[in-house]
């Protein structure tokens, strides 16, 4: 599926969307923190979330969740463990693929134009503060959310 294609169709009386599946990265330093992206997204406004994005037609989530982390918080890392997938959305065909990065390295950050617009930045947080946020609702986006409490409960 084309990155900026979503068909929704409808069966009596639901509508569904088709969607390409997505990754999410929970990226921990040495120093404990927690890389946390924050960006203004037009529907929901100032977000608080995690690295991740689509994954491409033919591309391993895994192989995704790698380029995503690079192109959003320049960090590649050496150290990857799976966390589960969900589906976060009943009417949607994504599929949320949810990983822990550790071993972190400074990559290459390669926002796109819209991320850039969106003033994408990387916020490292500590990581009783960032799932802290994820449960009292500063993370709004529920698959990033359910990744750091993964994550914390590992």
């Amino acid at each position: 599926m084309s990155k900026d294609r979503r068909i929704t169709y409808r069966t009596d009386p639901y509508e569904h969307v088709v969607q390409a599946d997505g990754a999410v990265i929970v990226a921990e330093d040495n120093e404990g923190r927690i890389a946390l992206i924050r960006h203004t997204i037009p529907l929901h406004g100032d977000t608080l979330s995690l690295p991740g994005g689509m994954v491409e037609d033919g591309e391993d989530p895994l192989n995704a969740a790698k380029r995503e982390l690079e192109e959003e918080a320049g960090l590649t890392a050496s150290g990857w463990t799976p966390l589960g997938t969900t589906v976060p959305m009943p009417r949607s065909t994504l599929t949320l693929h949810m990983y822990a990065a550790r071993d972190l390295s400074d990559g290459v950050q390669a926002l796109s134009t819209t991320e850039a617009e969106q003033g994408l930045t990387v916020e490292w947080t500590p990581r009783k503060e960032a799932i802290q946020a994820a449960l009292d609702g500063r993370i709004k986006l529920a698959g990033a959310a359910l990744a750091l409490l993964l994550y914390a409960a590992c």
